[in-house]
């Protein structure tokens, strides 16, 4: 293993509860943190632990899981959009009969 770098400090995670309704709440300050500010965390690489209120169970991966959903659905349909260009490539190449395909 490697050795820490001299005079940089690894931040600690930071330490959530989700609640029962679903809340995600600052163990530390008691403040709710919303799903955008999250993914906003986790552009930044700050780490963080969810713990489920009633289990006690760690739930950090469901949590990042909400997280990438939001994050996902904010952008344009990119997959919708790549499946329709390869729809209209692999359309194009079949209009193309007898012309070589490039494998053989």
């Amino acid at each position: 293993m490697s050795s820490p770098i001299r005079g940089v400090r690894r931040q600690s995670p930071r330490r959530l509860v989700r609640t029962g309704q679903g809340s995600i709440l600052d163990e530390a300050t008691g403040a709710a943190v919303s799903i955008s500010e999250l993914a906003a965390d986790v552009g930044r690489g700050r780490r963080f632990v969810v713990i489920d209120e009633a289990s006690g169970a760690r739930c950090t991966y469901q949590v990042l899981a909400d997280v990438l959903r939001s994050t996902v659905s904010e952008v344009p349909d990119l997959l919708g959009e790549m499946l329709t260009s390869l729809g209209k490539v692999g359309a194009m190449q079949t209009e193309r009969k007898g012309m070589p395909d490039g494998d053989g």
